[in-house]
Protein backbone atom coordinates (compact mmCIF):
# COMPACT_ATOMS: atom_id res chain seq x y z
CA UNK A 1 0.00 0.00 0.00
CA UNK A 2 2.53 2.76 1.07
CA UNK A 3 4.53 1.80 -2.36
CA UNK A 4 1.59 2.85 -4.30
CA UNK A 5 1.01 6.18 -2.37
CA UNK A 6 4.29 7.00 -2.99
CA UNK A 7 3.69 6.06 -7.12
CA UNK A 8 0.80 8.01 -6.78
CA UNK A 9 2.31 11.30 -5.14
CA UNK A 10 5.39 10.77 -7.66
CA UNK A 11 3.03 11.00 -10.20
CA UNK A 12 1.13 14.13 -8.70
CA UNK A 13 4.80 15.94 -8.55
CA UNK A 14 5.36 15.05 -11.92
CA UNK A 15 1.97 16.57 -13.21
CA UNK A 16 2.39 19.51 -11.18
CA UNK A 17 5.75 20.27 -12.25
CA UNK A 18 4.94 19.86 -15.47
CA UNK A 19 2.25 21.91 -15.76
CA UNK A 20 4.17 25.00 -14.95
CA UNK A 21 5.55 24.45 -18.23
CA UNK A 22 1.97 24.68 -19.99
CA UNK A 23 -0.94 26.94 -20.54
CA UNK A 24 -4.06 24.27 -19.57
CA UNK A 25 -6.90 27.72 -20.74
CA UNK A 26 -6.94 30.93 -22.07
CA UNK A 27 -9.04 33.27 -20.25
CA UNK A 28 -7.32 36.25 -20.19
CA UNK A 29 -9.87 39.63 -21.22
CA UNK A 30 -7.05 42.21 -21.83
CA UNK A 31 -8.12 43.83 -25.57
CA UNK A 32 -5.44 42.65 -28.36
CA UNK A 33 -2.95 45.41 -28.61
CA UNK A 34 -1.79 45.52 -32.49
CA UNK A 35 2.37 46.17 -32.64
CA UNK A 36 4.81 46.37 -35.46
CA UNK A 37 4.34 42.36 -36.61
CA UNK A 38 0.25 42.17 -36.40
CA UNK A 39 -2.35 44.97 -37.12
CA UNK A 40 -5.76 45.09 -36.24
CA UNK A 41 -8.98 44.80 -38.61
CA UNK A 42 -10.68 47.09 -37.18
CA UNK A 43 -11.75 49.24 -33.79
CA UNK A 44 -7.70 49.53 -33.20
CA UNK A 45 -8.32 46.94 -30.83
CA UNK A 46 -7.07 42.40 -31.93
CA UNK A 47 -9.90 40.09 -31.75
CA UNK A 48 -9.78 37.43 -29.93
CA UNK A 49 -9.32 33.36 -31.74
CA UNK A 50 -10.00 30.32 -30.96
CA UNK A 51 -6.96 27.37 -30.16
CA UNK A 52 -8.13 25.33 -33.03
CA UNK A 53 -8.52 28.25 -35.69
CA UNK A 54 -4.26 27.94 -35.90
CA UNK A 55 -4.53 25.10 -38.19
CA UNK A 56 -6.43 27.32 -40.56
CA UNK A 57 -5.05 30.54 -40.86
CA UNK A 58 -5.92 32.37 -43.95
CA UNK A 59 -3.03 34.03 -46.07
CA UNK A 60 -1.85 37.24 -44.87
CA UNK A 61 -2.95 36.60 -41.36
CA UNK A 62 -1.39 36.22 -38.28
CA UNK A 63 -1.62 35.09 -34.65
CA UNK A 64 -0.12 36.15 -31.56
CA UNK A 65 -0.56 34.51 -28.24
CA UNK A 66 0.40 37.17 -25.49
CA UNK A 67 1.27 36.79 -21.87
CA UNK A 68 -0.81 38.77 -19.39
CA UNK A 69 0.88 38.83 -16.21
CA UNK A 70 0.27 41.20 -13.10
CA UNK A 71 3.23 43.24 -12.01
CA UNK A 72 1.85 42.94 -8.28
CA UNK A 73 1.53 39.64 -7.96
CA UNK A 74 -2.18 40.14 -7.05
CA UNK A 75 -3.64 37.99 -10.12
CA UNK A 76 -2.53 34.59 -11.80
CA UNK A 77 -0.71 35.24 -15.08
CA UNK A 78 -3.11 34.65 -17.49
CA UNK A 79 -2.57 34.24 -21.73
CA UNK A 80 -5.19 34.91 -24.85
CA UNK A 81 -5.11 34.27 -28.91
CA UNK A 82 -5.64 37.00 -30.76
CA UNK A 83 -5.92 37.17 -34.64
CA UNK A 84 -4.76 40.19 -37.16
CA UNK A 85 -3.19 41.13 -40.08
CA UNK A 86 0.44 40.19 -40.58
CA UNK A 87 3.11 43.00 -41.40
CA UNK A 88 6.97 43.18 -41.36
CA UNK A 89 7.06 39.59 -40.34
CA UNK A 90 10.59 39.14 -41.92
CA UNK A 91 12.35 40.77 -38.71
CA UNK A 92 10.80 38.17 -36.95
CA UNK A 93 12.81 34.73 -36.11
CA UNK A 94 10.88 31.85 -37.37
CA UNK A 95 10.85 28.37 -35.90
CA UNK A 96 9.14 25.01 -36.25
CA UNK A 97 7.93 22.16 -34.11
CA UNK A 98 10.32 19.60 -32.90
CA UNK A 99 10.02 15.93 -34.11
CA UNK A 100 7.23 14.79 -31.87
CA UNK A 101 5.12 17.80 -31.33
CA UNK A 102 2.16 18.48 -33.47
CA UNK A 103 2.00 22.10 -34.95
CA UNK A 104 -1.41 23.18 -32.92
CA UNK A 105 -0.22 21.39 -29.63
CA UNK A 106 2.73 24.03 -29.64
CA UNK A 107 -0.34 26.57 -29.04
CA UNK A 108 -0.34 25.02 -25.02
CA UNK A 109 3.65 24.82 -23.89
CA UNK A 110 5.84 28.04 -23.02
CA UNK A 111 8.37 28.85 -24.84
CA UNK A 112 11.41 29.76 -23.49
CA UNK A 113 14.71 31.44 -24.97
CA UNK A 114 17.18 29.63 -22.93
CA UNK A 115 17.17 25.94 -21.50
CA UNK A 116 17.65 26.46 -18.16
CA UNK A 117 15.02 29.27 -17.52
CA UNK A 118 12.43 29.08 -14.50
CA UNK A 119 8.73 28.30 -15.37
CA UNK A 120 7.34 31.60 -14.96
CA UNK A 121 10.40 33.27 -17.42
CA UNK A 122 8.25 32.30 -20.59
CA UNK A 123 8.28 34.55 -23.77
CA UNK A 124 5.31 37.18 -23.71
CA UNK A 125 4.42 36.91 -27.42
CA UNK A 126 4.54 34.44 -29.57
CA UNK A 127 3.49 34.71 -33.72
CA UNK A 128 2.26 31.61 -35.31
CA UNK A 129 0.97 31.89 -39.09
CA UNK A 130 0.04 27.98 -39.40
CA UNK A 131 2.88 27.24 -40.53
CA UNK A 132 6.12 28.68 -38.45
CA UNK A 133 6.47 29.62 -34.75
CA UNK A 134 7.96 33.59 -34.33
CA UNK A 135 9.81 34.97 -31.71
CA UNK A 136 10.94 38.50 -31.72
CA UNK A 137 14.82 38.80 -31.69
CA UNK A 138 15.04 35.43 -30.35
CA UNK A 139 18.06 33.40 -31.87
CA UNK A 140 16.85 29.82 -29.94
CA UNK A 141 13.62 28.42 -28.33
CA UNK A 142 13.12 25.50 -26.29
CA UNK A 143 9.88 23.99 -24.69
CA UNK A 144 9.40 21.58 -21.41
CA UNK A 145 8.41 18.34 -23.33
CA UNK A 146 8.71 14.47 -21.65
CA UNK A 147 10.66 16.25 -18.51
CA UNK A 148 13.03 17.82 -20.74
CA UNK A 149 13.91 20.72 -22.30
CA UNK A 150 13.64 20.65 -26.31
CA UNK A 151 15.05 22.85 -28.73
CA UNK A 152 12.89 24.42 -31.63
CA UNK A 153 14.23 23.96 -34.55
CA UNK A 154 14.94 26.71 -37.30
CA UNK A 155 12.00 27.22 -39.86
CA UNK A 156 14.97 26.07 -42.67
CA UNK A 157 16.06 22.70 -40.53
CA UNK A 158 15.64 19.64 -41.08
CA UNK A 159 13.25 17.83 -38.92
CA UNK A 160 15.52 14.72 -38.25
CA UNK A 161 17.68 16.42 -36.62
CA UNK A 162 17.71 15.99 -32.90
CA UNK A 163 16.61 18.32 -31.13
CA UNK A 164 19.54 18.60 -28.91
CA UNK A 165 22.72 17.71 -29.12
CA UNK A 166 23.22 14.82 -26.55
CA UNK A 167 26.75 13.90 -25.34
CA UNK A 168 28.07 11.10 -27.60
CA UNK A 169 29.03 7.91 -25.52
CA UNK A 170 32.38 6.41 -25.44
CA UNK A 171 33.12 4.44 -28.10
CA UNK A 172 33.33 0.70 -27.13
CA UNK A 173 36.57 -1.70 -28.17
CA UNK A 174 36.87 -2.83 -31.91
CA UNK A 175 36.89 -6.64 -31.35
CA UNK A 176 39.36 -8.34 -33.19
CA UNK A 177 40.08 -11.67 -34.32
CA UNK A 178 43.81 -13.39 -34.99
CA UNK A 179 45.95 -15.91 -35.59
CA UNK A 180 48.96 -16.98 -33.90
CA UNK A 181 51.59 -19.76 -33.64
CA UNK A 182 52.22 -19.48 -29.50
CA UNK A 183 49.52 -21.27 -27.74
CA UNK A 184 50.00 -18.44 -25.01
CA UNK A 185 47.65 -15.53 -24.80
CA UNK A 186 49.16 -12.98 -26.13
CA UNK A 187 48.89 -9.11 -25.88
CA UNK A 188 47.49 -7.05 -28.91
CA UNK A 189 50.32 -6.02 -31.02
CA UNK A 190 50.29 -2.16 -31.91
CA UNK A 191 52.20 -1.15 -35.05
CA UNK A 192 54.33 1.69 -33.20
CA UNK A 193 55.25 -0.72 -30.72
CA UNK A 194 58.58 -1.40 -31.46
CA UNK A 195 58.82 -4.49 -29.83
CA UNK A 196 56.39 -6.22 -31.75
CA UNK A 197 57.24 -8.53 -33.78
CA UNK A 198 54.79 -8.76 -36.91
CA UNK A 199 55.92 -12.53 -37.81
CA UNK A 200 54.27 -14.00 -34.07
CA UNK A 201 50.98 -12.83 -35.03
CA UNK A 202 48.63 -11.50 -37.88
CA UNK A 203 45.52 -9.41 -36.76
CA UNK A 204 42.61 -9.10 -38.86
CA UNK A 205 39.44 -7.20 -38.08
CA UNK A 206 36.71 -8.61 -38.07
CA UNK A 207 33.31 -6.33 -39.69
CA UNK A 208 30.59 -5.94 -38.34
CA UNK A 209 27.29 -8.61 -38.76
CA UNK A 210 24.90 -5.94 -41.19
CA UNK A 211 21.92 -4.97 -40.22
CA UNK A 212 18.85 -6.59 -41.38
CA UNK A 213 16.98 -5.36 -43.87
CA UNK A 214 13.30 -4.93 -42.88
CA UNK A 215 10.45 -6.03 -45.15
CA UNK A 216 6.89 -5.50 -45.33
CA UNK A 217 4.64 -6.98 -47.39
CA UNK A 218 0.99 -8.15 -47.86
CA UNK A 219 0.43 -12.58 -46.85
CA UNK A 220 -3.08 -14.05 -46.13
CA UNK A 221 -1.60 -16.85 -45.00
CA UNK A 222 -1.32 -17.29 -40.89
CA UNK A 223 2.14 -18.36 -40.74
CA UNK A 224 4.38 -15.20 -40.67
CA UNK A 225 6.76 -16.32 -43.69
CA UNK A 226 9.50 -14.61 -44.36
CA UNK A 227 10.35 -12.44 -47.42
CA UNK A 228 11.15 -14.53 -50.50
CA UNK A 229 14.30 -12.68 -52.44
CA UNK A 230 14.04 -13.70 -56.66
CA UNK A 231 17.82 -14.43 -56.49
CA UNK A 232 17.44 -17.32 -53.60
CA UNK A 233 17.29 -20.13 -54.91
CA UNK A 234 15.99 -21.63 -52.32
CA UNK A 235 13.16 -19.53 -52.02
CA UNK A 236 9.66 -21.14 -52.50
CA UNK A 237 7.30 -18.76 -55.07
CA UNK A 238 4.39 -19.69 -53.10
CA UNK A 239 5.07 -17.55 -50.26
CA UNK A 240 5.75 -14.09 -51.56
CA UNK A 241 3.57 -13.09 -54.47
CA UNK A 242 5.05 -10.34 -56.23
CA UNK A 243 2.17 -8.44 -59.09
CA UNK A 244 4.96 -9.17 -61.66
CA UNK A 245 5.04 -12.34 -61.28
CA UNK A 246 2.97 -14.35 -63.62
CA UNK A 247 2.64 -17.45 -61.71
CA UNK A 248 1.13 -15.28 -58.62
CA UNK A 249 -2.02 -16.32 -57.44
CA UNK A 250 -4.68 -13.26 -57.65
CA UNK A 251 -7.31 -14.92 -55.12
CA UNK A 252 -4.54 -16.23 -52.31
CA UNK A 253 -2.40 -12.53 -52.22
CA UNK A 254 -3.73 -9.29 -52.54
CA UNK A 255 -1.19 -6.30 -53.86
CA UNK A 256 -0.87 -3.23 -52.05
CA UNK A 257 -2.15 -0.75 -54.36
CA UNK A 258 -2.39 3.02 -54.11
CA UNK A 259 -5.13 4.09 -51.88
CA UNK A 260 -2.98 6.22 -49.68
CA UNK A 261 -1.82 8.36 -52.41
CA UNK A 262 -5.39 8.81 -53.89
CA UNK A 263 -6.71 9.71 -50.63
CA UNK A 264 -4.00 12.21 -49.77
CA UNK A 265 -4.98 13.49 -53.11
CA UNK A 266 -8.23 13.82 -52.16
CA UNK A 267 -7.36 15.50 -48.68
CA UNK A 268 -5.70 17.89 -51.11
CA UNK A 269 -8.01 18.81 -53.74
CA UNK A 270 -11.02 19.18 -50.57
CA UNK A 271 -8.66 21.51 -49.27
CA UNK A 272 -8.04 24.01 -52.18
CA UNK A 273 -11.69 23.84 -52.28
CA UNK A 274 -12.21 25.03 -48.88
CA UNK A 275 -9.51 27.84 -49.40
CA UNK A 276 -10.81 28.92 -52.75
CA UNK A 277 -14.68 29.30 -51.16
CA UNK A 278 -13.25 31.11 -48.70
CA UNK A 279 -10.98 33.30 -51.06
CA UNK A 280 -14.10 34.07 -53.55
CA UNK A 281 -17.07 34.45 -50.93
CA UNK A 282 -15.14 36.45 -48.40
CA UNK A 283 -16.23 35.20 -45.17
CA UNK A 284 -13.22 36.63 -43.57
CA UNK A 285 -13.53 38.87 -40.38
CA UNK A 286 -12.33 42.19 -42.11
CA UNK A 287 -15.25 41.47 -45.07
CA UNK A 288 -18.13 41.02 -42.49
CA UNK A 289 -17.12 44.27 -40.72
CA UNK A 290 -16.67 46.02 -43.75
CA UNK A 291 -20.19 45.48 -44.72
CA UNK A 292 -21.84 45.54 -41.23
CA UNK A 293 -20.67 49.53 -41.41
CA UNK A 294 -22.30 49.66 -44.92
CA UNK A 295 -25.50 48.41 -43.60
CA UNK A 296 -25.09 50.99 -40.58
CA UNK A 297 -24.58 53.59 -42.72
CA UNK A 298 -27.64 52.56 -44.96
CA UNK A 299 -29.93 52.38 -41.55
CA UNK A 300 -28.70 55.76 -40.74
CA UNK A 301 -29.61 57.38 -44.13
CA UNK A 302 -33.18 55.52 -44.22
CA UNK A 303 -33.75 56.83 -40.75
CA UNK A 304 -33.02 60.20 -41.48
CA UNK A 305 -35.10 60.13 -45.21
CA UNK A 306 -37.72 58.65 -42.75
CA UNK A 307 -37.38 61.63 -40.30
CA UNK A 308 -37.69 63.57 -42.89
CA UNK A 309 -40.87 62.62 -44.29
CA UNK A 310 -42.56 62.46 -40.59
CA UNK A 311 -41.86 66.10 -40.56
CA UNK A 312 -43.49 67.08 -44.00
CA UNK A 313 -46.21 65.00 -43.41
CA UNK A 314 -46.79 67.12 -40.53
CA UNK A 315 -46.64 70.37 -41.46
CA UNK A 316 -49.41 69.21 -44.40
CA UNK A 317 -51.74 67.66 -41.05
CA UNK A 318 -51.23 71.34 -39.48
CA UNK A 319 -52.13 73.22 -42.54
CA UNK A 320 -54.78 70.42 -43.64
CA UNK A 321 -56.58 71.07 -39.83
CA UNK A 322 -56.46 75.13 -40.38
CA UNK A 323 -58.57 74.68 -43.15
CA UNK A 324 -60.70 72.27 -42.07
CA UNK A 325 -61.61 74.47 -39.16
CA UNK A 326 -61.83 77.63 -41.71
CA UNK A 327 -64.62 75.79 -43.64
CA UNK A 328 -66.13 75.01 -40.54
CA UNK A 329 -65.73 78.77 -39.45
CA UNK A 330 -67.81 79.83 -43.04
CA UNK A 331 -70.31 77.05 -42.43
CA UNK A 332 -71.64 78.01 -38.81
CA UNK A 333 -71.41 82.08 -40.50
CA UNK A 334 -73.52 81.43 -42.95
CA UNK A 335 -76.07 78.98 -41.50
CA UNK A 336 -76.30 82.26 -39.09
CA UNK A 337 -77.05 84.49 -40.78
CA UNK A 338 -79.70 82.58 -43.40
CA UNK A 339 -81.23 81.14 -40.44
CA UNK A 340 -84.36 83.37 -40.47
CA UNK A 341 -84.50 84.13 -44.47
CA UNK A 342 -87.47 82.57 -46.55
CA UNK A 343 -85.06 81.41 -48.87
CA UNK A 344 -82.11 79.85 -47.39
CA UNK A 345 -80.49 78.66 -50.38
CA UNK A 346 -80.42 82.27 -52.25
CA UNK A 347 -79.01 83.81 -48.89
CA UNK A 348 -76.38 80.88 -48.66
CA UNK A 349 -75.49 81.84 -52.03
CA UNK A 350 -75.68 85.64 -51.45
CA UNK A 351 -73.63 85.60 -48.53
CA UNK A 352 -70.78 82.96 -49.70
CA UNK A 353 -70.25 85.41 -52.95
CA UNK A 354 -69.46 88.73 -50.56
CA UNK A 355 -67.29 86.17 -48.65
CA UNK A 356 -65.08 85.17 -51.75
CA UNK A 357 -63.02 87.72 -51.68
CA UNK A 358 -61.50 87.62 -48.55
CA UNK A 359 -62.02 83.56 -47.64
CA UNK A 360 -62.19 82.09 -51.14
CA UNK A 361 -65.11 79.85 -52.25
CA UNK A 362 -66.56 76.58 -50.17
CA UNK A 363 -65.67 74.59 -53.39
CA UNK A 364 -62.00 75.88 -52.77
CA UNK A 365 -61.37 75.10 -49.05
CA UNK A 366 -62.75 71.12 -49.99
CA UNK A 367 -60.31 70.85 -52.79
CA UNK A 368 -57.86 72.03 -51.39
CA UNK A 369 -58.11 70.09 -47.86
CA UNK A 370 -58.76 66.78 -50.14
CA UNK A 371 -55.30 67.66 -52.08
CA UNK A 372 -53.57 67.93 -48.56
CA UNK A 373 -54.78 64.63 -47.22
CA UNK A 374 -53.54 63.04 -50.46
CA UNK A 375 -50.08 64.64 -50.12
CA UNK A 376 -49.70 63.95 -46.60
CA UNK A 377 -50.65 60.14 -47.20
CA UNK A 378 -47.86 59.73 -49.69
CA UNK A 379 -45.28 61.34 -46.93
CA UNK A 380 -46.43 58.77 -44.35
CA UNK A 381 -45.91 55.62 -46.76
CA UNK A 382 -43.03 56.91 -47.83
CA UNK A 383 -41.44 57.76 -43.88
CA UNK A 384 -43.08 54.00 -43.62
CA UNK A 385 -40.98 52.37 -46.00
CA UNK A 386 -37.63 54.36 -44.82
CA UNK A 387 -38.33 53.24 -41.27
CA UNK A 388 -38.76 49.21 -42.40
CA UNK A 389 -35.30 49.31 -44.09
CA UNK A 390 -34.00 51.26 -40.89
CA UNK A 391 -34.99 48.03 -39.17
CA UNK A 392 -33.94 45.71 -42.06
CA UNK A 393 -30.08 47.39 -42.31
CA UNK A 394 -29.76 48.06 -38.80
CA UNK A 395 -30.58 44.29 -37.83
CA UNK A 396 -28.73 42.97 -40.39
CA UNK A 397 -25.62 45.34 -39.09
CA UNK A 398 -25.65 43.86 -35.73
CA UNK A 399 -25.94 40.47 -37.16
CA UNK A 400 -22.54 41.26 -38.64
CA UNK A 401 -20.56 42.74 -35.79
CA UNK A 402 -21.95 39.91 -33.32
CA UNK A 403 -20.62 37.22 -35.61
Amino acid sequence: MKKILFILFALFLTYSFAADYTISAFSATDAGSPDSYIEAEFGGELKTASPTAVLDIQAGRIFVRQKFEDPFEEEETSYQIYQGRSANTEFLSPFQAPSGVSYHKILNFKIYTSSDADPEDDVEKVYFDGKSIYLDGASTAYIYSNGTMVKLLPKDADKNEPALSPIPAPASPVQTAYSGTDDDDDEYCDEYDDDCDDEEESFQPTPAPAAPVQTSYSDTDEDDDEYCDEDDEDCDDDEYCDEDDEDCDDDEYEVVSNDYSNADQMSLAASTAASDVKDRFGIADEVRFWTGVAFSAAAAVTAGLGIWQHLEANKIREETDKLSDNKSDIDGYINEKCANQPNVAQCKVAVENQLEEKHGTLADLTQRIDLNNTTMKSYTNARNIFFIATGVSLGVAITLFVW
